[in-house]
């Protein structure tokens, strides 16, 4: 039946067609459907700091920390669906000005499942609006960003301001072929008011294939402390000696926007084995790493997506 959808692909191109239209541009005023975008005005809730996302919807198919992946076998053979894990998205999806072609890249990501990937087939000049704001910008406000791309490829974050909104000021970067954070001093912007956040791709000759796996503005790194009381409180042995895993914990002080529950391996390494945005989680398999013991680890991520110490616990 062609009125389901039945791959990703095709959903997400469904999705975007409802709401900005067939042309992708939702400030023109198409022949048929001009999608909802074009009827109903841009609302923010990006009003304070700190704004971060890594363009996560909750899926994927590996679990990345800082371009690592490090997700479980279980993860990465059937995939995984956690909405608690789900990154603020952009308002427009998607606004393009030029010839790009932009999509949620769930095989790429710099933290979580997924990252924002841009496609420029021809030498024309691309610009991508992401996000409505309302941000007076302070003093110590900077940009974050993670970059890689499959050749060397500049690009910049557009800032644009409430006293010319149609401009955007852009913020210079190079993308290469590793993923690299990097942080922009927006202090020369102290006190204007932002309202919108884009990606602007230069006109060039070959074709761009850029993934931005983080976009931030941030004041300081808001470090929280480890999770308190790690505790399994229900655990079930399988036939296959795997132990099914009830996890509680206490909260740290400072603000968190979600945790990481990660297995420990032998040989130091950590595997992911889950998240969530409570202070619960259950694991539905967990192998010792030696004879007898196996040991499980919480990890508290903040606003700023810094990470914790582990609480631990060894079953």
């Amino acid at each position: 039946d062609e009125t389901f959808s039945l791959d990703r692909d095709t959903f997400a191109a469904r999705e975007r067609e409802l709401w900005v239209g067939a042309d992708g541009d939702p400030s023109r005023e198409d022949d048929g459907w001009s999608g909802l975008a074009h009827y109903i005005p841009a609302a923010t809730s990006i009003t304070r700091l700190p704004f971060v996302t890594h363009f996560g919807v909750g899926q994927g198919t590996g679990y990345f920390v800082d371009g690592e992946n490090v997700a479980a076998p279980a993860w990465r053979a059937e995939g995984w669906n956690h909405l608690s894990l789900q990154d603020l998205q952009p308002t427009w999806r998607w606004w393009v000005e030029g010839t790009a072609s932009v999509r949620i890249d769930l095989d790429r990501a710099y933290q979580g499942g997924s990252s924002l990937r841009i496609e420029v087939a021809g030498p024309e000049a691309a610009h991508v609006r992401l996000f409505a704001t309302d941000l007076v910008l302070p003093e110590a406000a900077r940009l974050g960003v993670a970059h890689r791309a499959e050749a060397a490829t500049p690009f910049a974050v557009g800032l644009h301001f409430a006293d010319d909104p149609a401009e955007a000021v852009p913020v210079a970067f190079e993308a290469g072929p590793a993923w690299e954070a990097e942080q922009a001093d927006l202090s020369a912007f102290a006190g204007r008011r932002l309202v919108a956040l884009s990606v602007l791709v230069p006109a060039s000759g070959p074709p761009v294939a850029l993934n931005v796996g983080r976009l931030a503005i941030t004041e300081t790194d808001e470090m929280p402390g480890a999770p308190r009381d790690v505790t399994v409180e229900r655990r079930a042995e399988a036939d296959d000696g795997s132990l099914a895993v009830g996890l509680t914990w206490t909260a740290p002080d400072e603000p968190v926007d979600r945790y990481e529950v990660f297995h420990r391996l032998g040989d130091g390494r950590r595997a992911f084995v889950g998240g969530t945005s409570g202070t619960a989680y259950f694991v539905p398999a967990v192998r010792p790493t030696g004879d007898s013991e196996a040991v499980l680890e919480v990890v508290a991520v903040g606003r700023t997506g810094t990470r914790s110490a582990a609480g631990t616990v060894t079953l």
